[in-house]
């Protein structure tokens, strides 16, 4: 359910949106961090990685409503958008 918030799954929306902002949240720390000379600190590494984190399991926790109602072509797109994030944080 893309982008589609209904009153019996407006929990999961609500979780995965505040999961996938504190997502960006990291990635706005981290890109500030790595622009200033504190970019050589090691926990920078710790920041990025709880970003991908948080991003892939926002995503996750929207998807939950089209694996509860049996959403065929929503659930494959979304299995492709996170199989295509986990293997370019990989890769990258």
């Amino acid at each position: 359910m893309l982008l589609r918030e209904t009153e019996d799954y407006e929990k999961y929306y609500k979780i995965g949106n505040v999961v996938m902002g504190s997502a960006f949240i990291c990635i706005v720390i981290f890109s500030l961090m790595k622009s200033t000379p504190l970019s050589d600190l090691s926990f920078l590494k710790y920041i990025h990685f709880a970003s991908e984190v948080l991003l892939i399991a926002g995503l996750i926790i929207n998807s939950v409503p089209d694996f509860l109602t049996w959403n065929i072509k929503n659930i494959i797109f979304d299995l492709i958008i996170i199989s295509f994030l986990i293997v370019f944080f990989i890769w990258v």
